[in-house]
């Protein structure tokens, strides 16, 4: 009697063990390369935000070619490689989010979490220019800050979605 039930469990472990074992076999491969990461398919909206996030934008608004990433973001959907760093009593922790604008008015979107604080920085081959960033991107009046690349910078978004190059903790 133990065996008659003993046989069937088993069968079914082992089915099981095969069919986990296969899903996860592709998403375990290490990729190794020096290639930045890039977002892939449309680019990030608003809407991907999430609900209490800022909607901020980075918009090349002169020059052509730069090549920058943002540290600090909260656009996980886009990319998950995360990002740290300090900005005088600030922290900044989040998600790493490389972009390219060629030409102006090229614009990109992503997301910041309120209270947070975030770095610009040019990466290798960026061209010449300066960025306007922006976290209340569709809205009416906002403010913004620009950026000379290359060259970085660190911004503060306070509760109101406004942003500031000063740290005020």
């Amino acid at each position: 009697m133990k065996i008659n039930h003993f046989l069937p469990m088993m069968l079914c472990f082992c089915f099981l063990l095969n069919t986990v074992g296969c899903d996860k076999a592709e998403l375990q491969k290490l990729v190794v390369d020096n290639q930045p990461v890039v977002p892939r398919g449309p680019a990030l909206s608003c809407e991907d935000c999430p609900v209490d996030d800022c909607c901020c934008a980075v918009q090349l608004v002169t020059g052509s070619g730069v090549s920058f990433e943002l540290c600090g973001t909260s656009s996980p959907n886009v990319i998950t490689t995360p990002c740290s760093d300090t900005w005088g009593n600030c922290p900044i922790s989040g998600f790493l989010l490389p972009y390219s604008l060629n030409v102006p008015p090229d614009l990109e979107v992503f997301c910041m979490p309120l209270g947070s604080s975030f770095r610009i920085k040019s990466t290798s081959g960026s061209g010449t220019g300066t960025v306007r960033i922006t976290c209340q991107y569709g809205q009416g009046a906002t403010i913004s800050e620009d950026v000379n690349l290359p060259g970085q910078g660190f911004f503060y978004i306070d509760d109101d979605c406004i942003i500031s190059d000063h740290c005020p903790l």
